[in-house]
Parts: C-alpha cells; structure tokens; sequence
C-alpha cells in the first residue's frame, strides 16, 4: 500500500474519532455523575448540576 494511502486513512479516521467524540461528548453531559438519571434527581437539581 502506498504511504500517502496509509497517510490519508490515518488523518480520515483521526478526523472521524475527534467528531465522535464531540458528539458522544455532548450527550454525556445529558446523564448525572452520580446516580444516572437524566439529570432529574433531587441532588442533581439541589445543586443544578450540568
């Protein structure tokens, strides 16, 4: 395989797991650290926490 070949699907799935990551991301701030609800139990809205 040519190495600008190997380059390019570096930098492509590089580019893919940074946007994943953004995406997964974002949807992990939607959960409580503590107890694993969305956001909706009473410490999690004692404190507001986000």
């Amino acid at each position: 395989m040519p190495l600008y070949l190997a380059v390019a699907g570096v930098l492509a799935a590089a580019v893919l797991g940074f946007a994943g990551g953004m995406v997964t991301y974002q949807k992990s701030r939607r959960w409580c650290t503590i107890c694993g609800s969305s956001l909706r139990c009473p410490r999690c809205a004692r404190w507001n926490q986000r």
